[in-house]
């Protein structure tokens, strides 16, 4: 029975798209060349600076969900960047995970493999939760991305909960949050806007609560369960790094002299 009512399900049209048998956060990676949709972005052809920027993902511009411009996709996808990147200003990224672009401030030079690159951190704010209708407030630090994965009840947040407020922490055992390891980065060559190295790196928690229906809930105290967490990382390969330094080492070159004609 369960098994016919799951097949009619699965071929029902909700919002315009099937509805799935069964949920996993990886589970559109295993072999789909679909997982990341569709982007359409801009090529840099009328302002050079907004190379790389998303116009819409999935044939849209804006998620159905979300406030004012924390709705807005308007961000760079994380591999391409304009030239010219300056460290007085603020790097907007689109995190696929989350549904939105977020903002990833200037932190420091960094050197890669011979090459010096501006260092971008993700702010403390990206995980705010003011971006979203909730029934309730949210403490600083966690997000939830209900609505951005199908209606699953997950929130997000940095690996340990890190920059989050510290009851979230406080209430699971082994939570250690450390910003070397658990803050999402981009390392940018400014002159190129070549990406040195990068990582995003994100936690996905369940709510756990009070549920009088089953037994083994009706005491559980009211928290934020992390199920996993992972990095998606990129370090430019030093034989490329040598090309990339040959490269701007003869951006730097000037001409010594005029050529006379004779």
């Amino acid at each position: 029975m369960i098994g016919e009512m799951l097949e009619v399900l699965g071929a029902t049209p909700q919002y315009g798209q099937d509805v799935e048998d069964r949920f996993g956060w990886f589970r559109a990676v295993n072999g789909s060349k679909k997982f990341h949709g569709f982007f359409n972005m801009n090529t840099g052809k009328e302002d050079a600076s907004r190379y790389g920027l998303i116009r819409q993902w999935n044939y849209r511009d804006r998620a159905a969900f979300g406030r004012g411009r924390c709705g807005l996709y308007d961000g760079f996808a994380g591999e391409l960047f304009p030239t010219k990147i300056r460290h007085d200003q603020a790097l907007r990224m689109f995190m696929m995970e989350l549904c939105r672009a977020v903002s990833f401030e200037f932190d420091r030079e960094e050197e890669v493999h011979g090459v010096l690159g501006y260092r971008f951190v993700a702010n403390e704010q990206t995980m705010d939760d003011v971006c979203f209708e909730d029934k309730e407030f949210l403490p600083r630090g966690v997000i939830n991305v209900t609505d951005c994965k199908d209606g699953a009840p997950l929130f997000a947040s940095y690996p340990h909960f890190f920059a989050a407020d510290e009851r979230y922490a406080a209430e699971m055992e082994g939570m250690h949050p450390d910003g070397e390891r658990h803050q999402s980065f981009v390392t940018i060559e400014p002159k190129t806007g070549t990406v040195l190295r990068s990582s995003i790196r994100l936690q996905i928690n369940a709510l756990l609560q009070r549920y009088s229906g089953v037994a083994l809930y009706q005491d559980a105290p009211r928290s934020y369960v992390p199920l996993l967490w992972y990095s998606k990382s990129f370090d430019l390969p030093q034989e490329e790094a040598i090309k990339l330094r040959s490269l701007l080492d003869v951006s730097q070159l000037e001409p010594t002299g005029k050529s006379e004609n004779r």
